[in-house]
């Protein structure tokens, strides 16, 4: 992918893959300092979630890079982040959808590089777009397979 594309990228269809659960949403300012509260919600559902420990930590790292890069590309409003905890369809594992979104950019470049590398090695899929003026970025962590 060369760095001017602003199409979608995407790594699978993340929110196909949730049949039912529940949502939390939560709205914070498009800063890094706040960074840390995302990562604190999301971690926390995880556990309610019951994820194994390790998924855990993929999900943390994924909220952190997911809410980094956009606010790299300085959004004029805020970060909404809704949080679906519920079952894949296909294998029954426990599962969290996260999509994290902000008024769209100039800079709506997908994510390359080292974030895109860090949400292929902690994320069983995710997405990036620009959806009804908004920048999205959604990503799917399911339970380890034994």
């Amino acid at each position: 992918m060369d760095d001017t594309e602003t199409d979608e990228s995407t790594r699978g269809q993340p929110t196909e893959t949730v049949v039912s659960g529940e949502v939390v949403v939560l709205r914070i300012p498009a800063s890094a300092r706040w960074i840390r509260l995302a990562r604190l919600a999301v971690t926390g559902i995880a556990h309610v979630a019951a994820l194994e420990e390790d998924r855990v930590e993929d999900v943390r790292m994924a909220i952190d890079e997911a809410c980094g890069i956009l606010v790299e590309r300085r959004p004029t409003g805020p970060l909404d982040i809704s949080m679906l905890v519920g079952t894949d369809a296909g294998s029954g594992a426990r599962t969290i959808v996260v999509d994290v979104s902000c008024a769209a950019t100039t800079e709506n470049v997908a994510p390359t590089g080292f974030a895109a590398e860090v949400l292929d090695s902690v994320t069983n899929s995710w997405l990036w777009r620009e959806d009804a003026g908004k920048l999205k970025l959604t990503f799917v962590v399911s339970e380890l397979d034994d």
